[in-house]
């Protein structure tokens, strides 16, 4: 029960008169700070009676905010009670509870004191009468208590972290604490921001310590407690700092440094805000680091990547170094004044460096440029944040080419150079050569580029067919001028080293008649030439059977005919043998085309042909194969020329060709062989 002071205290009046109250449990006597656990529980007080005092007189205790604009405002806290066993100055105990649920005495300061009352006995001639205070007491000077519920950064219904501290030292953000820079530097120097928490249960006081821990999570564990004194290091109203001995730091990982600040009764508050995080990199540096080779410019002797180049490469190879982790390493390649590249694990040795890293960097870096351009190439290894520079390796790029520039990527088909022509010797036909133009020279036309880099002298056309084969002889520009139609022969033996079938050709512009492997070639787009049974190599002759005669008398006639079984009316044919030949190749169609004019000699008066096919199988590459051909066709010949031209793609790539001629009757004396009437001229 809490009540007001009592009218009885009025009564009183005057000066204190008892001995102040002595508070157990008393840290702090000159502002009567008591102990956490006192504030969290019980208040033990000690009232010393008077030296008069009696059994059943009765105590009273009351409580006063200091700071209140009502300075007599008492309130009673404890009593009346009547106590007994009282001795001449001697103590009353008083035990009051913190309020139920309430985790201890509500923060602030109050002052106390005791007053004692002398019995007031009850009358037995009343009923229900009982002893109650007299009128008239006594009471002792005011005690100061202090009740500090709240640590640093704290106040009622507010508990905050800290700010974190800051570190003052000299190593760049992100720069790993390795064991050189703790031996140069000596430790980690940090600042402690002065305490400007806005509510006074919060702000710094007398008697704040503070502690410090190197931590990789936000809670602070007395294991990983750094730099800790005995007794506990004071926390001042400003300018505290701290260094973080070299010797606290151990490990290698990511660290950060907390601290806690506890209160005069060693309560600490929440841990602060963690300062920037470090990364510890204890493992001894990378050494001995090898320049990048790049594997088409390896040495001084050859120290040129072109354009032939970019077909393989570039691509290159970083070498083991000493003291590498695997675990951690990581590598980035810097090409010139580009942009260094991401950042890629070190994951064995030698490290590659493939074209899908490296081309991008080269092309971007040499752009426009015209002729070589030295370029430095190096790379950087980073562990644990910290960078360590690579040693440069330099080579000459060059890109450029004679002609054109390429708007493209360089060494792709240029496409402001327009693709060749190519025709067969006395042919208009664009891009296809035939067998009537095999054996003679062929013509290749371009029309020459417009624009910047105009043709001049010192420019030479290069043809290329498609089996690669550089075409002699090439074109020298001379004196003719942007979109100018230029041509020139060249030997068919190109072609036909190449074979049949669609070949992609196309030309490039060089400086010189021979080019060398460090020329660079600007390349024009491909012209796909059709070369149609053209390069041919010789069969064995397609032999007439059943002819009759021999020399000037060999003629293929009406007893030459066969014929086919199991027709009816008889079917008559004449027959070609095909001879076997192992070169042909299998699924593709042996044919023959047969040619019938009469008369034998001068212009004919009747020329016709048709063209029979068959799949060449095994059995034919084997035992050859004959073809039957109708007497519908034939009987037209009458006293004729027969012509034979059998072809066959080999396996070679060529062309199997082979003829034969003879000449032809199809006739008895005034009719055909099967003596149906002849009609017509």
């Amino acid at each position: 029960m809490i009540d007001k002071i009592s009218t009885k205290a009025v009564i009183i009046g005057g000066s204190p008169t008892l001995e102040v109250i002595e508070v157990q449990d008393v840290i702090d006597t000159a502002i009567g700070l008591v102990s956490r656990a006192a504030a969290t529980s019980s208040l033990r007080l000690l009232c010393p009676s008077g030296d008069f005092s009696e059994d059943g007189d009765w105590i009273e205790i009351f409580s006063r905010d200091p700071d209140s604009s009502l300075p007599d405002a008492w309130t009673r806290i404890f009593g009346p009670k009547q106590f007994f066993g009282a001795t001449a100055g001697g103590n009353i105990s008083v035990v009051i509870d913190a309020p139920a649920g309430s985790g201890g005495f509500a923060h602030g300061k109050r002052r106390l004191r005791h007053q004692l009352f002398v019995n007031d006995f009850a009358d037995p001639s009343i009923p229900g009468s009982v002893d109650r205070p007299s009128d008239v007491g006594e009471y002792s000077p005011e005690v100061k208590v202090e009740f500090d519920q709240y640590t640093a950064y704290e106040s009622i219904g507010n508990k905050v972290r800290p700010p974190a501290p800051q570190y003052t030292g000299s190593l760049p953000a992100g720069a790993p604490v390795t064991a050189a820079h703790l031996a140069t530097a000596g430790g980690l120097p940090f600042s402690i921001p002065d305490n400007a928490y806005a509510i006074e249960s919060g702000k710094w006081h007398p008697g704040d310590v503070i502690r410090f821990y190197w931590t990789k999570g936000d809670t602070a564990l007395d294991a990983e407690e750094v730099g800790g004194l005995v007794p506990p290091r004071p926390m001042l109203q400003t300018g505290n700092v701290f260094t973080l001995p070299a010797s606290a730091i151990t490990q290698s990982g990511e660290y950060k440094l907390i601290y806690t600040i506890s209160d005069r009764m060693d309560r600490p508050g929440l841990p602060s805000v963690a300062s920037r995080p470090f990364t510890v990199a204890l493992a001894p540096a990378p050494e001995n680091l090898q320049p990048i080779i790049i594997d088409q410019a390896p040495d001084l002797i050859d120290n040129l990547l072109n354009i032939a180049d970019l077909t393989p490469g570039p691509t290159g190879s970083l070498a083991a170094y000493t003291n590498f982790d695997l675990t951690k390493d990581q590598y980035q390649i810097i090409w010139g004044g580009q942009p260094a590249s991401q950042w890629f694990p070190v994951t064995q040795f030698p490290i590659t460096l493939n074209q899908a890293l490296l081309t991008p960097l080269a092309l971007a870096d040499y752009g426009t440029t015209k002729g070589p351009k030295p370029t430095a190439v190096k790379y950087n290894l980073r562990r644990d944040g910290e960078v360590i520079d690579g040693p440069t390796t330099t080579i000459n790029v060059d890109f450029s080419v004679t002609g054109p520039d390429n708007p493209g990527t360089p060494g792709s088909p240029n496409t402001r150079l327009l693709p060749v022509k190519i025709f067969g010797q006395g042919s208009t036909e664009l891009n296809t050569l035939r067998f009537a133009h095999a054996g003679n020279p062929v013509t290749a036309e371009v029309e020459l580029w417009v624009g910047a880099d105009v043709p001049a002298p010192g420019m030479w056309i290069h043809l290329v067919w498609s089996d690669g084969s550089l075409v002699a002889p090439p074109f020298e520009i001379t004196t003719q001028a942007e979109g100018a139609i230029v041509r020139w022969e060249f030997p068919w033996s190109y072609v036909a080293a190449a074979g049949n079938g669609i070949k992609n050709v196309h030309y490039f512009i060089a400086s010189t008649p021979v080019p060398t492997a460090a020329d660079n070639r600007n390349r024009s787009p491909d012209t796909p030439v059709e070369v149609i049974d053209a390069v041919t190599s010789t069969l064995v002759a397609p032999r007439y059977l059943g002819v009759r005669g021999t020399g000037l008398t060999e003629q293929w006639n009406c007893d030459s005919l066969r014929v086919l079984p199991l027709t009816t009316p008889n079917t008559f044919v004449g027959q070609i043998f095909v001879p076997a030949d192992t070169r042909m190749a299998e699924g593709q169609q042996l044919k023959l085309e047969l040619r019938l004019f009469r008369p034998r000699t001068g212009t004919p008066i009747d020329d016709r042909k048709q063209t029979y096919s068959v799949t060449v199988t095994r059995v034919i590459k084997d035992n050859g194969h004959t073809f039957n051909i109708p007497f519908s066709f034939l009987k037209e010949a009458r006293l004729g020329r027969a012509e034979a031209v059998v072809t066959v793609a080999l396996d070679d790539g060529t062309t199997g060709r082979g003829e034969a001629a003879v000449n032809i009757r199809t006739t008895l004396s005034t009719s055909y062989c099967d003596l149906s009437p002849v009609v017509g001229p």
